[in-house]
């Protein structure tokens, strides 16, 4: 009978109708799906148009585009990083806060990180070798890999196991992406640092989240000023006037900022404190003033914009740029925060209700193996190219239009096959411990 039911675990059919469900989630909780979605839609949107950019030929059409405000949303995308971390924050804090309660504060945190372990690796290790094995022989071109075993994977794989993959330069990682797999996993185990003090004294607990922010934001202020960093992936005019040179510092800056964990605090405590907060004041509908939450949709919005457009168009001194690279993750995850917030509250009007869309259900569920297997189908559209095309908006749109496709039909496989299989396994496995 215990054979049967892990078999069980594996059914196609039941884990089919499990992830295309849409009645399995709180309500209360349903806008995450949605944001997740967005979030990683516009993960797969940023890396296809930096992928298109690379074999596009400069014409009059680009030219217009590169110095429209668009370019300039296009250009800093990858601040929507940020929204996982928040995410990921936030639902650590309250989960942690619900076990807390629930057992008296008899926390195994070791069974907690054996747990998201087993529940991450899988499918991450899976979807890693089929891309360094595989991958050479779907496809041919005169960019084409002429290699049959990703080299950097065939050396470098176990960093990916051990999730310490961020520490290597961005030109020996294997599966790129998976750097914000690590640093999520590296937060993930540091949180009881701040999350029991928030529990067991929150007053101290606040202050020690503030410092930490602030420590996060100056760390990348000073190795802005320290190596004369420039400013990821907004400068779209520059790209395309200074194609080499951008490379080499955007690589530098992904190397020394972008990529490390102690970079990233900033946006994983708002999510903290927000976890926290929420699940202690229990704020129900209605509970919110209106012109606090007037105000604050006001603040949240101009801090979205001083993201994106605070150096639109300017000449930035490099005091400037330190500044706005040390400040604009932490002002970013504020205004996705406090949309998080009023929408879990009841309070978030047609936004909430739009992201509680119960389509964006089932599509949220592929947002783990969507962003493990995105890079690949994008790198294989890259490789393929024979020749230099002259950039058109059209052409990029239907690029990304396929990326998206073949990114969701692949990681609904994979899903299948993997993921959901396993969290189903280690759910069992975990009941049947109980009972003993």
């Amino acid at each position: 009978m215990r054979f049967k039911s892990y078999l069980k675990c594996f059914c196609l059919l039941t884990n089919g109708k499990k992830l295309l469900s849409t009645a399995s989630v709180e309500n209360q909780f349903a806008c995450i799906c949605g944001i997740r979605f967005h979030s990683i839609l516009s993960v797969v949107l940023g890396h296809t148009m930096q992928a298109y950019s690379i074999t596009a030929r400069s014409n009059e059409e680009m030219e217009m585009y590169i110095t429209s405000w668009i370019a300039q949303i296009v250009g800093n995308i990858f601040f929507v990083i940020d929204v996982f971390f928040v995410l990921s924050g936030f639902l650590n804090a309250y989960l942690v806060s619900q076990e807390y309660d629930r057992s008296n504060g008899n926390i195994s945190w070791i069974n907690i990180y054996v747990y998201r372990f087993l529940r991450l690796t899988p499918a991450n290790m899976m979807i890693l070798g089929l891309q360094a094995t595989l991958f050479s022989y779907t496809g041919s071109g005169p960019l084409w890999p002429t290699f049959d075993t990703d080299p950097r994977c065939k050396e470098y794989w176990w960093m990916n196991l051990l999730y310490i993959n961020n520490f290597q330069s961005i030109y020996d990682q294997c599966l790129i992406c998976n750097w914000y797999i690590a640093a999520d996993m590296q937060l993930f185990i540091l949180s009881p640092l701040f999350i029991i003090p928030l529990i067991r004294k929150p007053s101290f607990g606040y202050i020690l989240v503030v410092a930490f922010i602030f420590l996060s934001c100056f760390i990348t202020f000073a190795l802005t000023i320290q190596y004369c960093l420039k400013v990821f992936g907004a400068d779209m005019w520059y790209y395309f006037s200074h194609r080499e040179e951008f490379v080499r510092w955007q690589a530098e800056y992904f190397d020394l900022v972008y990529d490390k964990p102690y970079t990233r605090f900033s946006s994983y405590l708002v999510g903290i404190a927000l976890g926290r907060y929420f699940y202690r004041t229990r704020v129900s509908k209605g509970r919110i003033n209106k012109t606090i939450l007037f105000w604050g949709w006001i603040v949240a919005t101009f801090l979205m914009y001083i993201s994106f457009f605070a150096l639109y168009k300017r000449e930035e001194s490099l005091i400037e740029t330190a500044l706005y690279n040390g400040s604009k993750d932490f002002l970013f995850s504020c205004s996705i925060a406090w949309i998080l917030f009023v929408c879990l509250v009841g309070e978030g009007g047609f936004v909430n209700r739009f992201l509680s869309c119960k389509l964006f259900l089932p599509l949220s569920r592929l947002s783990y193996c969507v962003y493990l297997i995105h890079v690949s189908v994008v790198y294989r559209y890259h490789f393929m190219v024979k020749e230099l095309r002259d950039f058109s908006v059209l052409s990029l749109m239907q690029m990304c239009f396929l990326v998206i496709i073949w990114s969701y039909l692949i990681s609904f496989v994979a899903t299948l096959l993997f993921e959901i299989p396993v969290a189903k396994l280690i759910n069992h496995l975990t009941k049947l411990k109980k009972e003993e």
